[in-house]
C-alpha cells in the first residue's frame, strides 16, 4: 500500500505550488499564512517533507498545509496530493500523468515539467472507448481480437495531431526541407498509458488510425511521446490473475497472447524497453512472449535476445520465467493468432 508522505518526499514545494500556494510564501523567509493569513508570521522551511512555521496557527508538515490551506480532512488531503503526484486507482476514475512527477538525476525540472504538461494535455484530450469509434474499430475489426471488454489503459484520442521530421530515410514532402518538422495532419488515435514500475503513469504510446479503424498512413503510425522514465515500465492492459503474469512487446501482441491463454498479459513495447521490464512483486512466474524477429544486418534478432535477457534476471531474481516464441521467423503473437484465426474459419 502506497504511503502518501513517502510518495511526496521531496515533492511538497510543488505539490503546494500546484495547490494555488504562492510561490513567493515558499523561498524561506517571512511571509503571510497561506492558511490563517497575518503579515510575516509564516516560514517555509524549504525541506523534503515540507515542513513550515507559524507562529499564528503553529508548525507542521507539508501534509499539514495541504490541510489548513483547503481546510480539508486528512483523508481528503490525501486524495487531493494522491490525484497531483498521479496515483489512481486503476480500473476505475479519471486517469491522470502525475502532475509533480520525480525527478531523474539527469532530468532538468523544468524539462521534466513541460513533458508532464503535453502528456496530460494529450490524456485530459482522450475518451473511454466506445463501440463503433476507430480505436473499438481497430481492435475488433482490423486486427480481429475477440475481446470481452476493451482493455485497461486504452483510450481514444479523436483528433490528434501527427509531427514528423523529414529525413534521408523518408519520401520527402515537396516544398518541405529535410529535417523540418512538419504536421502531416490530424488524426484518431489509440492512446495506450504507460506506467512506471511503481504504478505510476510517465508515457503515452499513440497509434494513428483512419475514421474507419485502420492504421494512418503516415511515416511511423505507433509513437511514444517523451516519457517521466520509462524504464521497466509497460501498458498495463489487464489486472494480474493470481501470480502469473505476461508480457510482450507489442499492444496487439499482447492482446492476442491474452485471449489465446486467457492469462494477463501487459505490453512493454520495445524489445529495449522489454528487457528492463520490472516484476510486479505479487508476481511468481512471469511468461514472456517474445517476438520472433529475423536477423538483422548483423545477424541479430532483437525480440529474442530481449526475451532471454529478461528470462535470465527473472530467474535470478528468483522467480520462475517461461518464454513462448512464434515458431516463424518474422512473426509475433498476434501472427500466430490470425494464422489460428483463418484456420478456424476455413475449417
Amino acid at each position: 500500500m502506497s504511503n502518501i508522505m513517502d510518495d511526496a518526499f521531496g515533492r511538497w514545494r510543488d505539490i503546494h505550488i500546484e495547490l494555488g500556494i504562492d510561490e513567493k510564501s515558499l523561498d524561506g523567509f517571512h511571509h503571510p499564512c497561506p492558511a490563517c493569513g497575518g503579515r510575516d508570521r509564516f516560514r517555509y522551511d524549504k525541506k523534503d517533507d515540507g515542513s513550515f512555521f507559524c507562529s499564528g496557527c503553529g508548525p507542521g508538515d507539508g501534509m499539514s498545509l495541504v490541510m489548513r490551506y483547503r481546510n480539508m480532512t486528512f483523508l481528503e488531503a490525501k486524495k487531493e496530493v494522491q490525484a497531483i503526484l498521479g496515483i489512481t486507482q486503476e480500473g476505475g476514475g479519471t486517469e491522470r500523468v502525475a502532475r509533480v512527477p520525480r525527478v531523474n538525476d539527469n532530468q532538468d525540472q523544468r524539462d521534466v515539467q513541460a513533458i508532464r504538461k503535453k502528456l496530460q494535455k494529450v490524456a485530459n484530450e482522450c475518451q473511454p472507448v466506445t463501440k463503433g469509434d476507430p480505436v473499438w474499430k481497430y481492435l475488433r475489426n482490423t486486427r480481429m481480437l475477440d475481446l470481452p471488454r476493451m482493455p485497461l489503459g486504452i483510450r481514444f484520442h479523436p483528433g490528434l495531431e501527427y509531427w514528423h521530421v523529414n529525413g534521408q530515410d523518408d519520401l520527402l514532402l515537396p516544398n518541405h526541407e529535410e529535417g523540418k518538422l512538419v504536421k502531416l495532419g490530424v488524426y484518431p488515435a489509440m492512446v495506450a498509458i504507460v506506467r512506471a514500475p511503481d504504478g505510476r503513469p510517465v508515457c503515452l504510446h499513440r497509434t494513428f488510425l483512419t475514421p474507419d479503424g485502420r492504421k494512418a498512413d503516415v511515416p511511423k503510425a505507433k509513437k511514444l511521446m517523451k516519457s517521466l522514465g520509462i524504464e521497466g515500465g509497460a501498458i498495463r492492459l489487464s489486472n494480474p490473475q493470481g501470480t502469473i503474469l505476461g508480457v510482450a512487446e507489442g499492444i496487439e501482441s499482447a492482446l492476442a497472447a491474452s485471449v489465446m491463454t486467457g492469462q494477463s498479459v501487459w505490453a512493454a513495447v520495445s524489445a529495449t524497453i522489454l528487457k528492463k521490464f520490472v516484476v510486479p512483486q505479487e508476481v511468481e512466474h512471469l511468461v514472456i512472449f517474445a517476438d520472433n524477429d529475423k536477423p538483422d544486418e548483423k545477424g541479430r534478432r532483437a525480440g529474442q535476445e530481449a526475451a532471454k535477457f529478461l528470462h535470465d534476471r527473472v530467474v535470478e531474481s528468483g522467480k520462475k520465467c517461461s518464454i513462448i516464441t512464434p515458431s516463424i521467423p518474422g512473426t509475433d503473437m498476434w501472427d500466430v493468432y490470425e494464422q489460428d484465426l483463418c484456420r478456424r474459419k476455413a475449417a
